[in-house]
């Protein structure tokens, strides 16, 4: 997934919205890997364009605290005695980690506040 791409399936989402309180469903092989990302990343975008502020750990918190599985705290690719030392069998190495998810999340951010700035820059000019 990259960022940009994300984005604009969250736009895209958003516009079919009728409401900003209406819900979206997000599913994904084990419910929480990319449809929890996702649901976090709108979350997110809800808050930063209503409030313009933005506590991400806060709102994976509340996430994980409903979905403990969100936001996965696999480590690091390629590390299988670590895994067998937590007691994880499977093979992760299509899991991002930790860090690669909160990565990724900021980076969408990143993405729409400077898409949203651009905005902002256009209608302070025409004042």
């Amino acid at each position: 997934m990259e960022p940009q791409s994300v984005l604009e399936l969250q736009e895209k989402i958003r516009a079919c919205r009728p409401l900003i309180s209406s819900r979206t469903l997000y599913v994904c092989r084990n419910g929480a890997d990319k449809s929890g990302l996702m649901c976090i990343l709108s979350i997110l975008l809800d808050r930063m364009k209503l409030d313009q502020v933005l506590t991400v750990p806060l709102v994976v918190g509340k996430i994980k605290a409903i979905r403990p599985q969100v936001i996965s705290t696999v480590v690091r690719r390629g590390q299988k005695e670590v895994n067998k030392r937590i007691g994880s069998h499977g093979n992760h190495a299509n899991t991002a980690t930790k860090e690669d998810q909160y990565k990724f999340l900021y980076r969408v951010l990143k993405l729409a506040s400077e898409s949203q700035d651009v905005y902002a820059n256009v209608g302070a000019s025409l004042h």
